[in-house]
């Protein structure tokens, strides 16, 4: 089976989110290094918040392509 050009769409959107995740933690740490007079500590943590949410959110959306996957292969084989 060939994946459609939406199934592509979602491969592209994987890498970018989790990079942008990453930079989003990493300026919120940023910000509140700052604030409270810290160096780069809660930067560090909050980057590694922001990798682990992107990791997260990409295995939960491989898990959706892989069900959209097996539902089409079990409509095909019908």
């Amino acid at each position: 089976m060939k994946p459609s050009g939406k199934s592509w769409a979602r491969y592209a959107y994987i890498g970018p989110h989790l990079i942008i995740s990453t930079l989003i933690g990493g300026y919120i740490g940023y910000h509140i290094d700052g604030w409270v007079g810290t160096d780069q500590v809660f930067m560090l943590i909050f980057g590694i918040l922001g990798s682990a949410a992107g990791i997260i959110n990409l295995f939960r959306e491989l898990n959706a392509m892989n069900r959209d996957a097996d539902a089409e292969d079990h409509i095909d084989h019908e």
